[in-house]
Parts: structure tokens; sequence; C-alpha cells
């Protein structure tokens, strides 16, 4: 479990001071994948680095497994670093040191003898898909592989917490999936939380359980991911679809409504109840469906006829339903 609690980060830039982070409040819960998603400049790296302390904050309190990590030595520090793992968008590998070697430096710096330095370094390459590129160096590798590397190295101490900065901003779409497959994996299998950033949406609806999300240096949103997207659907999806289809809409003689379905009412033949219900015909105009682990969602424009009585009628029935309901034309 990690508490964060009213956290500043100043840092001063010649004639000003600039705040990066800003009363941060959060609670991340262990063995949960959690996402902070922000542009360039919204604190997310600063963020990450206050929770291993490569930052220390201005002002708050991270508590870490029930330890204000704030108050730690520089000994304690170190040895509480163990205990999480980093990977980075540009992977931070060793170029003189071969794959197997990459993977075995951490085990190095902690005195883990030789023998058990085999043992997991090869249990790690399995684990990873790599068996076959023990002896290769990050020259010969692929950007996937490596990261793959990079997560194998991160792994090596066995840690609670895996930190990921960025870690597939540098890779194309079907290697994207692939490291958040890997992550998901490792997530489920060893129960190690793990804290995400990025910039990509796609990634946060891919992988996480909750999001935070920052904006110059604030915290806008932090709560579960399905929440976060019913919302950003709302607000974002909703002018999608209908400047998609806005001739068509603007031609409409109708009543123009926009749904968005959420959790069990998005898998329900909702529409072709209302038709049933009300005897009545309805125009899809456009639409789309999208999951959010294992939440579905969706949103759909429809059109009925141009009829006051019918249109509540179609309102109280989509209440009924559990399907948001704004009446846009």
């Amino acid at each position: 479990m990690i508490k964060i609690n009213n956290l500043e980060k100043t840092f001063n830039q010649k004639f000003k001071t600039f705040k990066a982070l800003d009363n941060i409040n959060l609670q991340l819960e262990k063995g949960k994948i959690h996402g902070i998603i922000g542009e360039s400049g919204a604190g997310k790296s600063t963020l990450l680095r206050c929770i291993n302390r490569l930052e220390t904050p201005t002002k708050g309190t991270i508590e870490i497994n029930g330890t204000n990590i704030m108050s730690l030595s520089d000994k304690e520090l170190r040895n509480f670093r163990q205990n999480i793992g980093m990977i980075f968008q540009n992977f931070n590998l060793l170029s003189t040191r071969t794959v197997y070697d990459n993977i075995a430096f951490p085990l190095e710096l902690s005195k883990v003898p030789k023998e058990e330095i085999h043992t997991r370094v090869m249990e790690l390459l399995a684990l990873v898909s790599l068996s076959t590129k023990a002896s290769s160096y990050p020259a010969e590798l692929s950007g996937g592989q490596k990261q793959r590397v990079a997560i194998a190295r991160a792994l090596a101490n066995n840690p609670e917490f895996l930190l990921c900065d960025e870690a597939t901003s540098a890779l194309d779409p079907k290697t994207t999936k692939q490291i958040l497959e890997l992550l998901k994996s490792i997530n489920k299998k060893f129960n190690i939380t793990i804290i995400l950033i990025t910039h990509e949406m796609d990634v946060i609806k891919e992988i996480c359980n909750t999001v935070t999300h920052l904006i110059d240096g604030k915290c806008l949103y932090s709560g579960r991911c399905s929440d976060f997207f019913i919302d950003y659907e709302k607000k974002i999806h909703k002018d999608s679809l209908i400047n998609e289809k806005k001739d068509i809409i603007d031609s409409c003689h109708g009543k123009v409504i926009y749904l968005t379905y959420t959790h069990s009412s998005a898998k329900a033949p909702i529409i072709s109840r209302l038709s049933r219900l009300l005897n009545i015909d309805v125009n899809i105009i456009n639409g789309q469906i999208d999951s959010i682990g294992d939440i579905v969602l969706g949103n759909l424009v429809i059109e009925i006829e141009d009829n006051n009585l019918i249109l509540n009628k179609t309102l109280e029935f989509l209440k009924e339903s559990s399907v948001e309901a704004e009446v846009i034309k």
C-alpha cells in the first residue's frame, strides 16, 4: 500500500520557483496496476521519482507499507530501493554487457552468490521469453526485446513494486501490446504493484485498474479506470461521434439522442426493446463499443420521431435501463 499525503515538489528556476507537484493525495492499493496520465510537464515523472526518493518532496509524506520514506537514512533508503524495480522509456541497458549480465547486474550489487544469480537470471529469461538471447548484446536486440530485458532486470531482486516511466512510448503498437500483456501477466503471477506513467489513453485503458490524471502538477482525478473513461468518453468521444455524422444529424427531422451505455447495459439489446415497447422506429446514426478491462462501454447516437410524448417515454425507458441519455437535437 502506498499513501501519498499533501505532496508538493517545487523547483527553483533562476529568479522564480516552479511547483511541479501541488498538494497530491493518493492511495494506491497493493497488487493493482495504477496508471498516471497527463501531458508533458504535468508532473508524472516527478511524482514517480518522489515515490522512489530519487527526488525529495518539498512538502508532504509518502508511506509505503506503513513506513514514511521521508524519514529513512541513506543506508535504509538503499535497502528500501531494492524493493522497487524501475523500467524506462529508453531501456537504460548497459551496452557493454550481455543480456544475461544486464539482468545479473542488480543481483551482483546485492552480493547474491553466483549460483543463485545464475538460477534467478535463467528464470527471468524464461519469464520474458528471451532464453535464446542470453549471450546477445543490447545492440543486437529489437526495441521490444530490450524492454523485456529491462523488465527482467527490474524483477531481479523480487520487488514488491514496479515503476514504469513511459515504458512503451518508444515502441510500435504491436510491440506495445506485447509488453503490456507481459506486465499484466507479471502483475497477476507475482501480485506486484505496478505504477505506470504514460501520456497514452490506450495504455491506461488496456492495462490499468486505477488511474490518476495530472494537469499542471495538480490531481484532476484519481480512482477506478472505468469511472474515468466513462467521464472521458462523455467529454471526448461525444464530440467525435457527433461531428463524424454532423451532416446527417443536421438533416434529421426527428429528436436526436446521445446515449452512454455502461456496465451490463452495454451488452443488453436496449434499442430493440425500446422499439418493441413503444412501437417506434429507431434510426441508429453512429456508435461505438469499447472495453476497459472487464468493463464494456458503449456510446450511440439515435434518432426517433419528432414527438414530445414519445421522447419522454423513451428517456424514461432509457433511465430504467441504466442508460444515460442526452437530447442533442
